[in-house]
């Protein structure tokens, strides 16, 4: 993972969770990424306008063979599904490797496991995603009419719940899935609904009566790809939270289809984790002309590190910066690996004043398992 000191690096385009190119969920991923600073990172994010892009930079963690930062358009992301797998591909192809090999990614939300087997330009990948964490239960009101549909609309014997496998989602059961034909988004609402839970994704799924098929539809915030193709975050929560209700062990999933992105994702308990698995096509190799750091480009704000693997729900801690307090009252939160997700919550309503020239560096937050300090 050397970065070298041009501007010119190695690049992958990938779908992922499909054998069709042009079809799955499309990933972008840079090689030699070590020089690139944040501020090129995000701004390459959002010059490939992909729901997520990623870039392989050397790691220091132990055990691991790569570190991969993950980022969307908006920010950098702890763990995504679909970028774990392509960029493990993407780093296999770039290595020589032919058939199958393991590697254990660094991500935010720390080590991951992650087996390919590639066969050309074609592949098939999988990865052990973090142990089940079981948020609160939601009201399932506000969460259909977000994307149009009435109470109706709701499973009648499953309620919506957030999920997290390294990522929470908000798990949104409905009657059947000509629901999912007749869902149309209201912005506003979904990120209203994902802000109130914590989640990243409203997955709404339409669920076999044996539990082991459902075909799905993803809702994000405004800030980011509003629907997603495939997301491998979700199937593991998704996959979960059927065990847990259903009693199935495993879940084929569909996904993408009213997109035109036709994806299938295979999630499975393995012990007390969710093995999610998918094929992956490469679609294009070449170089991008893209140098660290670029002095006319803003900061991200969005960088954030803390303690790991902890759960909370309650009171969230006052945030002090520049003097300053801001209060948020009562939040339900995940801290990690989410913890820039709660701190930017945290200070929602004050977040432009909050990193107006850097101002938030160096600040931190006081939370029950430890001090998380803005980078």
């Amino acid at each position: 993972m050397t970065s070298t000191s041009t501007a010119e690096r190695p690049f992958t385009l990938l779908d992922v969770f499909t054998d069709v190119p042009l079809q799955g969920n499309a990933l972008a991923v840079v090689l030699e990424a070590d020089a690139l600073d944040d501020r090129v990172m995000l701004a390459f994010a959002r010059e490939t306008r992909l729901s997520e892009t990623t870039f392989v930079q050397t790691t220091s963690a132990a055990g691991a063979d790569y570190r991969n930062r993950i980022f969307c358009m908006a920010s950098e992301m702890p763990f995504a599904g679909h970028p774990s797998l392509g960029t493990a591909v993407a780093v296999a192809r770039h290595a020589g490797v032919a058939g199958a090999h393991r590697y254990v990614q660094e991500t935010g939300a720390g080590l991951q496991a992650i087996e390919v087997d590639l066969d050309g330009d074609r592949a098939r990948a999988s990865m052990l995603q973090e142990p089940p964490e079981y948020g609160r239960e939601l009201d399932p009101e506000p969460l259909l009419r977000a994307i149009g549909l009435d109470a109706s609309a709701a499973a009648p014997d499953l309620r919506p719940q957030i999920v997290s496998t390294g990522l929470p989602h908000a798990i949104v059961p409905v009657a059947d899935d000509s629901y999912l034909r007749q869902m149309k988004p209201d912005i506003d609402l979904v990120d209203a609904a994902l802000t109130e839970s914590g989640a990243w994704t409203l997955y709404c799924a339409a669920i076999a009566p044996d539990g082991r098929t459902a075909h799905v539809r993803a809702f994000g915030h405004s800030s980011q790809v509003i629907e997603d193709p495939a997301t491998g975050s979700a199937a593991g929560p998704l996959c979960a939270y059927l065990h847990r209700h259903a009693g199935s062990d495993s879940v084929t999933i569909t996904q993408g289809v009213e997109m035109g992105r036709p994806s299938r994702l295979d999630a499975e308990l393995a012990g007390d984790r969710i093995r999610v698995a998918g094929d992956v096509v490469v679609v294009l190799d070449g170089t991008v002309r893209i140098s660290a750091p670029h002095s006319r480009l803003p900061e991200s704000p969005n960088r954030l590190e803390g303690p790991r693997g902890h759960s909370s729900a309650g009171r969230a801690p006052a945030l002090q910066a520049g003097g300053r307090r801001f209060d948020p009252g009562w939040l339900h939160f995940t801290e990690s690996p989410q913890i820039w997700q709660f701190c930017r919550a945290v200070v929602d309503g004050n977040w432009n004043e909050f990193t107006e020239e850097g101002a938030w560096r160096g600040h931190q937050v006081d939370t029950p398992n430890g001090t998380t300090r803005f980078a």
